[in-house]
């Protein structure tokens, strides 16, 4: 009998032991998830999509107001009826995601067919910077040097060689891709090492806090009216094309 109550303590005691240590476990992976600065989001959470199918959950309607400013601009606005305004950070892998697997597809079907314009904010996160500040810059001055056009070449030269995360491109390298693109590099020199767009970028990311863009891609997609002004609603994270569509199908259907 002395054995049997034992080996009942002995039992009790390994799964008290269990029960400890699988609650910490599970505690320290949500924590991990949650604590970690490389998920491109301004609060360290992931802004990728979930893999839910249901749509409405993938973009949550939160309607919203923005104007685009002076920011870059591909497509024609005087012919557009819509907008993509996109917030981003050339240091977060899911906006490089986003650039490499959705955003020509967009471009293909709604910006080269006069239905849409794609506008671009800067949204550095912290833990992205200098990195993140240093690339907006950059492109800033290949807007300002050579217009909108080469701006978006720009990005996409950003988007392949940077090594994300706060990683960044060497400042010659960078130097380089501008030369490529045909830019001036006197000109783009000076302006890339005075950083000369740093406010402008900084006004950027606060229009995006302002409007509720706490991570990055984050996205406003809506009717573009004659005064710039964009009204619609706000959709996070690298949404694969076909909730893009969705949206944009959506809006169109209305005008």
């Amino acid at each position: 009998m002395k054995n049997i109550w034992f080996a009942i303590f002995w039992i009790m005691v390994g799964v008290g032991i269990s029960f400890v240590f699988g609650g910490f476990n599970n505690q320290k992976n949500t924590s991990d998830q949650i604590d970690n600065p490389s998920v491109g989001s301004v609060k360290g959470v992931s802004n990728q999509p979930t893999n839910n199918s249901n749509s409405a959950n993938l973009s949550p309607k939160i309607s919203t107001k923005i104007n685009i400013g002076d920011d870059a601009i591909l497509g024609d606005k005087n012919k557009a009826k819509l907008a993509v305004v996109e917030f981003s950070d050339y240091e977060c892998p899911f906006c490089k995601r986003f650039h490499n697997e959705t955003f020509d597809q967009i471009v293909k079907d709604y910006v080269d067919t006069d239905q849409a314009i794609m506008v671009y904010k800067d949204f550095p996160l912290d833990f992205h910077n200098p990195a993140a500040t240093i690339d907006a810059n950059a492109a800033e001055c290949v807007k300002d040097l050579a217009g909108d056009k080469k701006y978006f070449e720009m990005m996409k030269l950003i988007y392949q060689n940077t090594g994300s995360n706060g990683i960044g491109i060497i400042d010659e390298k960078i130097k380089e891709l501008a030369g490529n693109l045909g830019i001036n590099q006197d000109k783009f020199t000076k302006c890339f090492k005075d950083g000369t767009f740093k406010d402008e970028i900084n006004n950027d990311l606060e229009e995006g806090k302002s409007i509720g863009v706490d991570g990055t891609p984050g996205f406003v997609i809506g009717i573009l009216k004659s005064n710039g002004e964009v009204e619609g609603e706000l959709v996070s994270g690298a949404q694969p094309f076909s909730e893009f569509k969705r949206i944009i199908d959506l809006y169109l259907s209305k005008l």
